[in-house]
C-alpha cells in the first residue's frame, strides 16, 4: 500500500479504537525517511495517544515531546495544548 492509503488506514484503526494497529501504522509513518508529509504535530499527537491507550507511556510521552518542538502557529496551538494534557497524564 502507499503512504496515503496506510495513513488513511491509520486514522481509521484509531477511530475504532484498534490502538496496537493504529500506533504501528502511525510510528512507521512518522518515521519514514525522505517523506516528511506525515511529521505534523497532529500525527505525532494522534500516534502518542495510541500509545498511550496501550500502556506504553515512555513512547507515548516522545511522541508528545514532538509535538510540543514544534514551531507556535495558529495551526499547532489545538494540537501542542492537548499534548500537554496527555503529557500529564503520562506523569
Amino acid at each position: 500500500l502507499m503512504p496515503t492509503q496506510l495513513y488513511t488506514l491509520g486514522v481509521s484503526y484509531f477511530k475504532g479504537r484498534e490502538d496496537e494497529k493504529a500506533a504501528v501504522l502511525l510510528t512507521f509513518l512518522t518515521g519514514l525517511d525522505g517523506n516528511d508529509a506525515f511529521k505534523t504535530p497532529n500525527n505525532y499527537l494522534m500516534t502518542g495517544v495510541a500509545w498511550y491507550r496501550l500502556d506504553n507511556f515512555a513512547i507515548a510521552d516522545r511522541y508528545f515531546d514532538r509535538v510540543l518542538k514544534a514551531e507556535e502557529s495558529e495551526v499547532n496551538l489545538k494540537a501542542k495544548a492537548q499534548a500537554r494534557l496527555w503529557k500529564a497524564l503520562v506523569a
